[in-house]
């Protein structure tokens, strides 16, 4: 970013885009629910050990299908555990694979996307064309067949999901960059001698980092979709360990004998991609120069 003279000061440009996009935030009372909401379930996730109020996996037969009540805020399953300790266990696991997704994503995406727009040529045509040819990839299909080749695991989950979930945020970066490398500040910087990477760093990778923001946000839902889609057919997260999805595949066959062992995980998925999109959309639109 570049300074702004006030009088004999010089004031970064920085801080007053900053307090324009927290500004636009505050204004946007979706954003603000969307953030709520995703506070919410990620605090309480994390400290899932402090809030919850039994012990996920200790099996009661003789609550089995327990409703709603003050003992068990939610009922509990047909092995008469806690829905509501099993659901905040549950959401450590699940939003461990989505961040751990969006993470790996962004760290192959995000540098492969710049020097792709930034250098283009042949860079450009290999780092594209290697995307085009993962993209047809369906993901649970490669999911599917890492599993049957590695086993069902935390790990394997993660792999399948990030074969191809780095071409969308590669191909935005990329065309980001190839606008920015034409205007007139990276000309100068090339014509004072600053050296690729110094570009790259100081004039590339800041301007891009909009799109870079509102994809970590919005990305996260895919995973987060992607791993109850897989859990639920049985190629998730295998217990002991506990997902979202896990929890709607064990009890789907019994809704008829209860319907909140089910209906319960189902909401707490919803509302977490809900919130998460909550908040990008609104980051997207905060930080969306047109707006100005």
């Amino acid at each position: 970013m570049t300074d702004i003279a006030v009088g004999a000061l010089r004031v970064p440009a920085v801080r007053g885009f900053r307090s324009e996009v927290i500004g636009r935030l505050r204004r946007d009372r979706l954003a603000l629910a969307g953030l709520l909401i995703v506070l919410v379930i990620a605090v309480a996730s994390a400290f899932a050990p402090l809030v919850a109020p039994d012990d996920p996996v200790e099996m009661r037969p003789a609550e089995r299908y327990a409703p709603p009540s003050r003992q068990h805020l939610i009922g509990t399953d047909f092995f008469g555990r806690d829905i509501l300790s099993r659901l905040l266990y549950g959401g450590r696991v699940t939003l461990l694979v989505g961040l751990g997704t969006v993470a790996i994503n962004c760290a192959v995406g995000l540098p492969l996307g710049l020097l792709a727009g930034y250098l283009g040529g042949r860079v450009d045509t290999v780092i594209m064309r290697v995307a085009d040819t993962l993209i047809v990839f369906p993901t649970l299909i490669f999911a599917m067949a890492l599993m049957a080749i590695r086993g069902v695991g935390l790990l394997e989950l993660i792999i399948a999901l990030t074969f191809k979930g780095w071409t969308p945020l590669a191909r935005l970066v990329r065309s980001e960059a190839l606008a920015i490398r034409e205007r007139e500040f990276v000309q100068a910087a090339r014509a004072i001698g600053a050296s690729h990477a110094q570009i790259i760093t100081r004039h590339i990778l800041p301007n891009s980092l909009s799109a870079f923001v509102v994809y970590a946000t919005l990305g996260i839902t895919t995973p987060i979709l992607a791993e109850a889609a897989l859990s639920f057919l049985g190629l998730g997260i295998q217990p002991p360990a506990i997902s979202w999805g896990q929890m709607i595949s064990q009890e789907r066959n019994y809704m008829q004998l209860a319907w909140w062992p089910v209906t319960f995980p189902g909401v707490i998925i919803a509302l977490t991609v809900l919130g998460f999109n909550l908040l990008g959309d609104g980051l997207r639109d905060a930080l969306d120069p047109r707006l100005k």
